[in-house]
């Protein structure tokens, strides 16, 4: 049971984030060829469906236009918004130079590195030396019902993070980490609990913290900020990424198949392009003659079908990594989400009525 819960988060999260788009989109086409063949809509080609079939590929045809012009004039407008002027720029610039400056004097280090993934384990090593630091104000062996309410928050900001700074290794130690890959390492870290844990700590007037533990406490907290920081710089650099790539791969993807469609516009009006057909249709039916309409096998009909929702594929394929990702990033760094609200309130009243 556990191993196909494991493997089907892994085929979730490979369709969600992982997985090349190209190759998701490629299996969201064979998905509907399939659908097509099971439903079998045009079980032989004949002369009354040859007119749907005109209107359908006319359709496609009109239909992956406008997505294409939407998605450029989209790519087009995001652009011009991160084109900076000089005094913005040289603003942002000095954010990130101040913010890789303090990362690297926390680590004793002369300067930051600049991989993204190598920045970030830094700055998680710099978190995982601040918890063992704490560690050592907490007994985590004391009995349940004897701890202070800053102990028991303590261990559970301890336990908490490091299971937390776990899965970022495992991120960040794939040989080819991308952009998405230092990103999600990044959102595997709950800051906005982390920082609540901090403030309640530090807040406590039942006991008064020894000056180094407060010292740490202070030092975390500031860590957690600038992972916040560098997530968000790392979310922008991927938005950026995304729309660009899928751009790319949608003009790649689309002119080709609108080219196709306008050609089986040509063909069912009966404009001699029967060399141009006999080509694109060789591998499917073998053959290089003229091919009337109604000689049309169907499942080549299904596959052209299927082609023609290609461009949509490949959208559906992009967008769907860069909603789950903002899903995931959308959390304000004080905040948790109300779905998880319920569970926080049994977790925190179980700790105070523990200590009452």
């Amino acid at each position: 049971m556990v191993a196909m819960n494991r493997l089907r988060h892994r085929l979730v999260r490979w369709l969600l984030i992982d997985g090349n788009r190209l190759a998701v989109a490629g299996l969201t086409v064979g998905v509907m060829f399939g659908l097509l063949l099971a439903i079998n809509p045009f079980p032989s080609v004949t002369s009354p469906n040859a007119t749907t079939l005109f209107y359908l590929f006319s359709s496609l045809l009109g239909g992956n236009l406008n997505l294409l012009t939407v998605v450029v004039a989209i790519n087009q407008l995001v652009y011009s918004r991160e084109l900076n002027s000089t005094g913005k720029l040289r603003s942002e610039i000095q954010d990130i130079d101040e913010l890789r400056q303090s990362v690297a004097e926390a680590a004793d280090r002369a300067v930051a590195p600049i991989a993204p993934a190598e920045f970030v384990r830094v700055l998680t090593d710099e978190i995982a030396n601040d918890l063992d630091r704490l560690a050592s104000t907490v007994d985590l062996n004391a009995p349940a019902g004897t701890s202070t309410s800053v102990d028991a928050r303590l261990q559970l900001l301890l336990g908490m993070l490091r299971d937390q700074l776990d899965a970022v290794t495992e991120y960040l130690d794939q040989s080819h980490a991308k952009t998405v890959d230092v990103l999600e390492a990044t959102l595997a870290i709950d800051v906005s609990e982390a920082n609540y844990l901090v403030s309640s700590v530090q807040n406590q007037e039942t006991r008064q913290l020894p000056g180094r533990a407060r010292e740490t406490l202070d030092s975390l907290g500031t860590r957690l900020e600038q992972l916040v920081l560098v997530r968000n710089h790392f979310e922008s650099i991927y938005t950026q990424e995304n729309l660009a790539k899928m751009s790319r791969q949608l003009l790649f993807v689309g002119v080709p198949v609108e080219f196709l469609m306008g050609i089986m516009l040509l063909w069912f009006v009966g404009v001699p392009v029967e060399f141009l057909m006999g080509i694109m249709l060789l591998w499917f039916v073998g053959l290089l003659g003229p091919i009337a309409p109604a000689a049309l096998p169907s499942f080549v009909v299904y596959l052209l079908m299927a082609l023609g929702l290609a461009p949509l594929a490949v959208v559906f394929a992009f967008v769907i990594r860069a909603v789950t990702i903002a899903r995931q990033t959308a959390i304000m760094n004080q905040f948790i989400s109300q779905r998880n609200a319920g569970q926080w309130r049994e977790t925190y009243a179980e700790i105070d009525d523990d200590q009452q």
